[in-house]
């Protein structure tokens, strides 16, 4: 298990920072219908911890292990009304369906399966028929809304199979995968998120211009490899020097090292802020790894970076917003990740 680093950043003018285990009903002795469910031969999924405002998503699998071809397969994935009955292995009854997820979360599929499948509070996917050693493959994504409560919500996916449901006799027909999503609040200058599926590796702030964001935004651009960032800007941290401009970033990506590269984003709304655009090209970032090891990173021409894999590079430019403002942006590719701020 990796520790998540921890880094800063800054900028200045020289001169003037779903799922836990899947747990498979167990199979009777005289069983011929065997399914699993998960993102890994194991039937287990990642726990998913994210906030209101953002999304999860996750591969799905549900796998024929049998001997025989198994008819009217119907999955369905939402909230857990029941888990301590079925959680831990102590399943002592028919898994029973999953109902809709609270206010505001929403489930839905995509990839070549997504095609039977609907989507909202419950989601429900007709896969029919499936062919012994054959799996139905999906990718699950979980949308938590501004207005999404912080909360633990038990999640469940349910196949029922043959006799939908009724386990009466030697076979099993219902199999149930259980797990939970940590749901944060909504936070504009905070974000937890996890990339787990073939969706983009960007996670943001809100935009510079949202009321709520303070004039400041930031996003990162995670490590192919690495799924999972806790994303903060405009930090009030204090200034080194008296020509900072915004607050600190920090991001805390899983598991990262000194051979990761990681991109960064940072925008300011100058005009917000009542600053007048400085010499770009005096510009530095300020960046702390995880021992406080401080990195000054000049803007100038010269150290722009050159290539998707450079390191202590960077430029910055200026442009204006839809509603007039000059926004400046500041673009660094650092090693691992951790704080920075404009200085």
């Amino acid at each position: 298990m990796h520790r998540p680093r921890h880094h800063r950043f800054a900028v200045s003018v020289m001169g003037l920072g779903l799922i836990a285990g899947l747990l498979v009903s167990p199979v009777l002795a005289a069983d011929t219908r065997r399914v699993t469910i998960g993102s890994a031969a194991d039937g287990s999924l990642p726990v998913v911890t994210v906030s209101a405002g953002e999304s999860i998503s996750f591969p799905l699998t549900v796998a024929n292990t049998g001997p025989q071809t198994i008819n009217n397969v119907l999955l369905k994935v939402g909230r857990d009304d029941d888990p301590a009955v079925e959680k831990n292995g102590a399943a002592t009854k028919v898994p029973t369906a999953p109902v809709a997820l609270p206010a505001g979360v929403t489930v839905a599929a995509s990839g070549a399966g997504a095609s039977v499948c609907d989507s909202g509070a419950l989601m429900t996917c007709a896969i029919g028929t499936l062919r012994s050693k054959a799996a139905y493959v999906i990718t699950v994504t979980i949308n938590a809304s501004r207005a999404a409560s912080a909360a633990t919500v038990d999640l469940k996916a349910v196949v029922t199979v043959a006799e939908i449901g009724n386990d009466n006799g030697a076979n099993t027909d219902t199999f149930a995968a259980e797990g939970s999503l940590i749901l944060e609040p909504f936070s504009c200058n905070a974000v937890t998120a996890q990339r787990t599926g073939n969706e983009s590796k960007v996670v943001a702030t809100c935009g510079v211009t949202d009321p709520e964001a303070g004039a400041q935004s930031a996003s990162v651009v995670l490590p192919s490899s690495l799924t999972s960032v806790a994303l903060k800007d405009n930090l009030l941290t204090a200034c080194p020097t008296t020509t900072c401009i915004g607050g600190q970033v920090q991001a805390d990506i899983t598991g990262d090292s000194t051979s990761d590269v990681v991109a960064w984003t940072i925008e300011v709304d100058l005009t917000a802020l009542g600053l007048g655009t400085p010499n770009l090209t005096k510009l530095v970032v300020q960046h702390f790894d995880d021992q406080d090891g401080e990195t000054l990173i000049p803007l100038t021409r010269k150290n722009a970076c050159k290539s998707a894999t450079s390191t202590d590079c960077g430029a910055a430019s200026t442009y204006t917003a839809t509603n007039g403002h000059t926004i400046l942006m500041v673009v660094v590719q650092t090693a691992g990740n951790g704080k920075t701020r404009i200085l």
